[in-house]
């Protein structure tokens, strides 16, 4: 069903402020996990704890979202989002952020989570208002929305950690989700209803079956699962990297977690720009390639030389 003469600007408004909220919660909660232990390995635990209720309670909320009204179940995800990240917030400002105790940035996660597994799926149905002339190019622009709100979200919630630390950072955090929902709130799906016919263990069956039989599930089944771990293996390593070896501040550290990025930004203008001479076949087999580019090396900063006693024109070797 077409909705042509409804307007869909709030769903690149809901897509920014969601990714926004969710690379503040990468960058924030990364940093915090070292600052609480020091240890790059907790930052990779809680960032597992983020993605554990996915395997569990995913391929349930698929159906949920199916039979309910997609408006409604985004703003539910993204209510229980802001309010995990608002209770760690609170946590984190009555133990004070170095007395917080680990276990509460997994639990904490774990909750977070539930909001990330509702929001997502529905906002991406969200996004079939468009109708399917011009459904293309809204998910392009979507996903050029949503590259913004990483850049922008990864480069505030470094600010936000050297002026107002990491409870205030947290706290605008959970506005950002807050605010998606809010704007979620200006979308009209009052013809997009789902399906309410019985048999909801006999759909679960149905699709747990296509997707492990049919073949080009389970090709793009598997490359989203080398793309998440290759993706959140670098979040991990990235705040370790860039706190013990480059020695940078927090508000650098939100800038370089801002550049992972650029590249999305540059696909999805590229993907706006082909998706009216190219079909989508071409684009779902070319993107692959260009995930295998090599990383540039990197290396850790060199001190500066320090002059050698007697001989101020040459310099010690490191």
């Amino acid at each position: 069903m077409v909705y042509q003469n409804r307007s869909i600007l709030p769903i690149y408004a809901m897509l920014l402020a969601m990714q926004c909220a969710r690379s503040m919660y990468i960058v924030l909660v990364s940093w915090f996990a070292l600052q609480i232990t020091g240890e790059v390995a907790s930052v990779g635990r809680v960032l597992i704890c983020w993605q554990l209720l996915a395997f569990t309670v995913g391929p349930f909320l698929g159906l949920l979202i199916d039979r309910c009204r997609r408006r409604k179940v985004f703003v539910v995800g993204e209510t229980v989002h802001g309010a995990g990240v608002s209770l760690l917030a609170f946590i984190a400002w009555t133990c004070s952020p170095e007395h917080t105790p680990i276990s509460v940035l997994y639990a904490t996660a774990c909750f977070i989570s539930v909001g990330s597994l509702l929001s997502y799926p529905s906002s991406q149905a969200l996004m079939q208002l468009a109708g399917a002339r011009l459904l293309m190019r809204t998910i392009s622009i979507g996903i050029f929305s949503s590259q913004i709100g990483n850049i922008v979200g990864a480069a505030i919630g470094g600010l936000c950690l050297a002026l107002v630390g990491v409870t205030g950072s947290l706290t605008i955090c959970a506005a950002a989700s807050f605010l998606a929902a809010v704007f979620a709130g200006f979308l009209d799906d009052q013809d997009a209803v789902g399906r309410t016919r019985p048999g909801l263990h006999i759909e679960l069956i149905t699709g747990l079956r296509e997707t492990v039989t049919t073949p080009a599930l389970q090709l793009a089944g598997l490359a989203l699962l080398l793309a998440y771990a290759s993706a959140h293996a670098s979040n991990a390593l990235l705040a370790g990297f860039a706190r013990y070896e480059l020695k940078l501040p927090s508000h650098l550290y939100g800038w370089l977690a801002a550049m992972y990025s650029g590249g999305g930004l540059i696909g999805s203008i590229a993907l706006a720009w082909l998706s009216g001479v190219a079909r989508e076949k071409f684009l779902i087999a070319v993107g692959p390639y260009c995930s295998l580019a090599p990383p540039l090396p990197c290396r850790p900063l060199e001190p500066w030389p320090r002059p050698c006693s007697g001989k101020v024109s040459s310099v010690c070797p490191s």
